[in-house]
């Protein structure tokens, strides 16, 4: 770059805005060239006599090549600056400076695009206009704003007609109906349309019976064999419900007991030894009588006295040792024969061993063990006595028992506590608690719902099934399941978006493919068809002159401003912007009389406005 300064100076020094170097001498040096807004400063020497040593500043602006990047979108068989196809394109044109402006433009070409849709529909309706079956070929616009040639592909299904005849018994329902009669309903074929169902039902009701009966423990009556009322619902010649209540008395088994005592060798109802004797009679109300006798037979006791006494002395009317038999009536009213062998001066001893029952006492003791008592005879002299004595305790069974209706254990059938007294190996007491507990057969109903292909209890389609089971106590559970299967359910979404957006969830064009829940809690498999248009970019670098302005702006700076592109998505641009100062500089000059400077020749203030590189010149000649 070559710098110019007016002539008529001896000297010309070039220095850079501080005056710190000196750039170049002369009064048209040439220079590298500068960078944006220069300024340099020249110090001009006159000759000697024509002034005073003055200064120039000169400030130079650079303008460099200008770039822009376009991002745009047109339809096949649309151009854009001429061009068709998708692609780039680096142009190099003029700026309005003169200078290079590099334009790059990112072209997309959307294609044509081509749908096919096969829709089935219901008669009388129509779908997107046409309600006959046929091809149908429209062409339309597309979400980019280009033409979509869509092929409709249409079937329509007519209304179906049915007609059931059925008879149910009362409590039931069938199709949702309880009652005689004609129902006409519209529900939804295998094809999805309307189904005219005509429905002519018969209901037949339940029948009713009572019966009265009397029977003996333990007999049963039906299956029964408590007192008690018994409702059951049976199958009566329609094959319906008929309730049977059976009104049922059971007389129990009477018992009866005899404790009886003979002496030997008497009989008591035909019977002579001692033992327990069970019989069954008829009762007056023609049911069992069981009777127990407990027969004691007494035989004949003999007691043998040996006796001591101490002479003189006599015993029972004996004085004189020796052997004496009487014949007596013992404690018990029988005989008692005893013998007494007297000792006249010894002690005599005696040892009992006896076997007794709980709660009975045998001279005064009820315990078994060995008692040793001494007594003082008639006579004076010690006797001693050792009773060796058993004590047989009465014994207690408890039996709990579980059984489940209309089961019985030993003669019982309903649940309580049953007290029964028997005679053990001992010929004691022996008392047999029984705690029973009859489980009553138990009924259920589930309804329930779950969703296709599940199954619950064995069962996957709609139904109502009954089981019977065993319940946790072990009997019959009878249980009614009335189950409901939801179906998976099918939906397609297409759409369009645009870069940052996000549609439910995704952000990136594909198909996705979501398994959700529906309605029913069940599977709902979604398929998204999903584009997602991106955003634009354009950077526009632009330099003006103040007080000029530029897409709105007026100062210096980087501005970024969002705007709707051709998709209807964000295009972001970049405006680098500089703006260039209005210079402003004031030369006071003297000239003669009919010279002239920059152009005028008369005396006055004179403002002009220059363009690009500004020259300020502050000139005073003296004579």
């Amino acid at each position: 770059m070559t710098l110019n300064a007016p002539a008529g100076f001896q000297t010309y020094t070039w220095y850079d805005s501080t005056y710190s170097t000196v750039i170049a001498t002369g009064q048209n040096p040439t220079i590298p060239t500068p960078g944006y807004n220069m300024t340099y400063n020249l110090v001009l020497t006159p000759y000697v006599g024509f002034g005073c040593k003055d200064t120039l500043t000169s400030t130079i602006t650079v303008s460099n090549p200008s770039f822009g990047v376009i991002y745009d979108t047109i339809c096949e068989s649309q151009s854009y600056l001429g061009y068709t196809t998708t692609g780039t394109y680096v142009d190099t044109l003029v700026n309005t400076q003169g200078c290079d402006s590099v334009r790059t433009l990112h072209l997309y070409v959307k294609p044509k695009t081509y749908s096919t849709i096969n829709q089935s529909i219901c008669q009388p309706g129509s779908y997107l206009g046409y309600s006959t079956s046929g091809t149908y070929v429209d062409t339309l616009v597309n979400v980019a704003g280009c033409d979509s040639i869509r092929t409709l592909n249409l079937t329509v299904h007519p209304i179906t007609y049915s007609v059931l005849q059925d008879t149910i018994c009362q409590g039931q329902t069938f199709l949702g109906y309880s009652t005689t009669g004609t129902y006409v309903d519209t529900l939804v074929n295998a094809k999805g349309c309307d189904s005219v169902r005509t429905l002519h039902l018969k209901v037949h009701p339940t029948t009713y019976s009572v019966l009265n009966q009397t029977i003996c423990a333990p007999n049963s009556y039906l299956g029964y064999s408590a007192s008690g009322t018994y409702v059951d619902t049976l199958v009566n010649a329609k094959g319906c419900d008929s309730v049977r209540t059976l009104n049922l008395t059971v007389l129990a088994t009477s018992t009866s007991v005899l404790n009886q005592t003979i002496c030997e060798p008497a009989s008591y109802l035909g019977y002579s030894s001692t033992g327990v004797y069970f019989d069954t009679l008829t009762n007056v109300l023609g049911c069992d009588s069981i009777r127990t006798l407990n027969l004691t037979v007494h035989p004949r006791t003999y007691d043998t006295v040996v006796q001591s006494i101490c002479q003189p002395a006599s015993f029972q009317g004996y004085s004189q040792s020796g052997t004496y038999i009487d014949t007596f009536a013992n404690a018990n009213g029988c005989d008692s024969i005893r013998t007494l062998q007297l000792t006249v001066f010894p002690i005599t001893y005696d040892t009992l061993t006896q076997t007794i029952c709980q709660p009975g006492s045998y001279l005064g003791y009820s315990s078994s063990g060995v008692y040793l008592d001494t007594f003082v005879n008639s006579k004076g002299c010690d006797s001693v006595r050792m009773l060796v004595l058993t004590v047989n305790p009465m014994t207690y069974s408890v039996i709990n028992q579980t059984i489940c209706e209309p089961g019985s254990f030993l003669g019982y059938a309903q649940s309580g506590t049953y007290l029964d007294t028997f005679s053990n190996a001992n010929g004691c007491d022996s008392i047999r608690t029984l705690n029973l507990t009859v489980n009553p057969i138990t009924y259920s109903v589930i309804n329930q719902t779950i969703c296709e292909p599940g199954n619950f209890l064995g069962y996957s389609q709609s139904g109502t099934y009954v089981d019977t089971l065993l319940s946790a106590t072990g009997c019959d559970s009878v249980r009614t399941l009335n189950l409901i299967v939801h179906p998976i359910t099918y939906s397609t979404l297409v759409d369009t978006i645009c870069e940052p957006n996000s549609f439910l969830g995704y952000t990136q064009s594909g198909t996705y493919v979501d398994v959700l829940v529906n309605a029913n809690g069940c599977d709902s498999v979604r398929t998204l068809n999903l584009w997602v248009k991106p955003m634009t970019y354009s950077t526009i670098v632009q330099s003006i002159c103040q007080p000029d302005s530029f897409l709105g702006y007026s100062q210096s700076g980087t501005y970024l401003d969002t705007f709707i592109n051709a998709n209807g998505c964000d295009s972001i641009r970049t405006l680098q912007l500089t703006v260039h100062p209005m210079k402003f500089t004031t030369v006071i000059q003297s000239i003669c009389d009919g010279d002239s400077f920059l152009g005028y020749s008369a005396s006055g203030t004179y403002v002009d406005t220059l363009n690009t590189l500004l020259v300020v010149i502050v000139f005073v000649r003296f004579n």
